[in-house]
């Protein structure tokens, strides 16, 4: 509390200077406080402004971290679907097999279309060509519809449901991806941040030993005890004044 009496702080709010004031019994006192303060101060400013950064940067690489095992785990899951049913990509499998299966259709269309015009053209609808074509057209179906089956069919490769599957893990892989290269960025901002934005007290005017004692509260002292001596002796010129008036 003594020392709290003795140490003046001022703050210039638009240069944001910190100007530090301490009385002493003497100038190596005054000296020592000064010194001692901006230490102190220096010291807190700093450890606090690098502890905080320190939270953040701690923060960010731990999300890394987490970020990092979420697309690990996202992979491995996809990983081990690919290699259960032996696909790399269901999607491209599929849009194979409709190639496929769009093909044998058309070429079953062909097929129906010249059977129709032998049908027309042959009196014995029993004739070897036109056999051949009904044994072709029953041969392209039965297969059209094997491959649908295979293709849609859980007792097939039931490609339908591994669509979906692969779908949601590709996603998630995406997703974790995404996820962990948001992380990698932020950290590195947040790393970069702790580096250019570190505050550090600026010391402008060292503090120099007096070299005269402070007399200015001399003066307060005096115009004190004038103004103290000016309201007591009107303070008691009324009283007098009063007291004259209630005798007469």
């Amino acid at each position: 509390d003594f020392f709290r009496r003795q140490i003046s702080v001022t703050l210039n709010e638009g240069s944001g200077i910190l100007r530090i004031r301490t009385l002493g019994f003497d100038p190596n006192s005054a000296f020592f406080l000064n010194n001692f303060l901006i230490q102190k101060s220096e010291n807190f400013v700093n450890s606090l402004n690098q502890e905080i950064y320190k939270k953040q940067l701690k923060f960010a690489e731990n999300e890394v971290l987490d970020n990092a095992a979420k697309l690990k785990v996202a992979t491995n899951a996809l990983s081990t679907f690919q290699q259960k049913n032996e696909v790399i990509n269901p999607l491209e499998e599929v849009q194979a097999k409709s190639l496929f299966i769009i093909a044998l259709e058309e070429e079953l269309v062909r097929k129906k279309i010249d059977l129709s015009f032998k049908t027309k053209r042959f009196i014995d609808q029993n004739s070897p060509e036109i056999v051949d074509l009904v044994e072709q057209i029953k041969e392209i179906e039965d297969t059209i519809k094997k491959e649908k089956k295979l293709v849609l069919s859980p007792s097939g490769k039931d490609l339908s449901n591994k669509i979906a599957k692969y779908i949601e893990l590709d996603f998630a892989k995406k997703y974790a991806s995404d996820l962990y290269k948001t992380s990698l960025l932020a950290s590195e901002k947040a790393r970069i941040d702790s580096l250019q934005q570190q505050r550090f007290v600026a010391i402008l005017s060292k503090p120099m030993t007096p070299d005269s004692e402070w007399k200015y509260w001399r003066h307060r002292g005096f115009l004190t005890s004038i103004a103290i001596f000016l309201v007591s002796f009107s303070f008691i010129k009324f009283l007098i004044s009063m007291a004259d008036s209630h005798r007469n």
